[in-house]
């Protein structure tokens, strides 16, 4: 199928971003292209000076078809393949799955990367590949955009909020959960934002353009990452200025104390229209201000535990004070990992972690996950320790049933 598509005379012929590829193709096409592209269901990829070509292993894996793409003397794209092509694209999903994966190879070799560097750059290939965006406020482009993931076959089109602070920075957020845990400063979907901007006609004027007012965000790129910032505008009003000067130092590092002060800022600035208190700093803030918080209960719950001697209330057995130790090692952090020897009672040290935290801070259901042929032993030891009904759960899971392990039924129940 030939279709009137043309590629700027500096860019690779075939290599495509998302918006490019929404223009040869619907979403549901793309969206199985990217399945079989992740699947590694493309194969022999080549390509030489007009034509892209490769194999792309079909649903019925015994059926492997051949897939080419070119262009004809006049710029056109023409697309082939054994499938016989889309009824309404101008691509099928097989020549989408070999745009993917050229892409990602060109990625690949085009330079070594380091560990930081190299996850970046998956980000930003993912995102002008996988992403579609669109401006939801702000000029030129400082300001709000909405990022939408492209769907297929494996996920639900998920959007999420971007922020774009700086062209050249990793001053940007997003509200997606990889921004919020890979501390990069970046994520497909600002890489997505940015790629976008990158593509204005006018980019080469406002690409040294910095942000109309000041910010304060989370920066990553710094010595002793993450640490609150500001960005510092020339148009800071003379009020702000002396405001933010007591709180940052000259580098734009805040200075005060985290979080209290942080919190302090936070509300000065509340009701100004001429800063931006980025919601990536104040959320850092608010995780330190809970981990503060968790760190006086691990010590008021070691206290407790500690205290009994090993006679905990609820528990039908002496704990030995190494095991009095891990059970208010596990009840106090909430998140933790015991790794005794073998034989030291690790059994018994969850349990009575679990049962202290139903009893005295309102745990209503603790969920044990363990291999199957275990699943009866919890069971028994629960009821011989605590008293309390353990629901096992079994079966396939489609029809999974519960039965009643343990002692007779309570109120309350530990799940198996």
């Amino acid at each position: 199928m030939t279709t009137p598509y043309a590629v700027p005379a500096e860019q690779d012929p075939f290599l495509f971003d998302s918006e490019q590829l929404h223009a040869i193709a619907g979403a549901s096409t793309i969206g199985k292209g990217l399945v079989y592209f992740k699947d590694h269901r493309v194969t022999d990829l080549d390509r030489d000076d007009s034509r892209l070509w490769a194999s792309v292993e079909d649903e019925d894996e015994d059926l492997v078809l051949g897939t080419e793409l070119s262009y004809d003397p006049d710029g056109n794209l023409v697309a082939a393949c054994q499938c016989g092509g889309e009824e309404n694209d101008a691509v099928c999903k097989h020549a989408v799955a070999a745009l993917y994966a050229y892409a990602a190879q060109r990625s690949e070799t085009d330079q070594l990367l380091g560990a930081v560097d190299s996850a970046i750059e998956e980000r930003t290939q993912r995102g002008r590949t996988e992403v579609k965006v669109e401006h939801r406020g702000g000029e030129p482009w400082f300001g709000t955009w909405r990022a939408t993931s492209i769907a297929s076959a494996s996920h639900f089109s998920r959007s999420y909020g971007v922020h774009i602070r700086s062209l050249h920075q990793r001053a940007n957020y997003c509200s997606c959960p990889d921004f919020a845990t890979n501390q990069l400063g970046t994520c497909k979907h600002i890489e997505a934002v940015l790629h976008k901007v990158s593509k204005r006609r006018d980019y080469k004027k406002i690409k040294d353009q910095t942000a109309p007012y000041p910010y304060v965000y989370l920066a990553w790129d710094v010595e002793d990452a993450p640490r609150i910032c500001l960005y510092r505008s020339g148009r800071i009003a003379g009020q702000l200025k002396p405001l933010l000067d007591d709180y940052f130092d000259a580098a734009g590092v805040f200075k005060g104390r985290l979080p209290d002060d942080f919190f302090r800022l936070s509300e000065l600035v509340a009701e100004r229209a001429d800063i931006d208190l980025g919601e990536d700093a104040v959320t850092h803030a608010r995780h330190l201000a809970a981990a503060a918080a968790q760190q006086v209960r691990a010590r008021e719950i070691r206290v407790r535990v500690e205290a009994t001697g090993g006679h905990l209330p609820g528990i039908r057995a002496r704990l030995y004070p190494y095991q009095v130790e891990g059970a208010a090692f596990l009840a106090a952090n909430g998140r933790a990992l015991l790794a005794d020897d073998m034989g030291l009672g690790k059994t018994l040290q969850a349990i009575t972690a679990a049962a202290w935290l139903r009893e005295n801070a309102e745990a209503e259901r603790v969920l044990v996950v363990c291999p199957a042929s275990l699943k009866h032993q919890w069971a028994r030891e629960i009821a011989k320790f605590t008293g309390h009904e353990a629901q096992v759960v079994q079966g396939r899971p489609r029809r999974a049933v519960s039965s009643t392990g343990g002692a007779a039924a309570s109120s309350s129940s530990i799940t198996s």
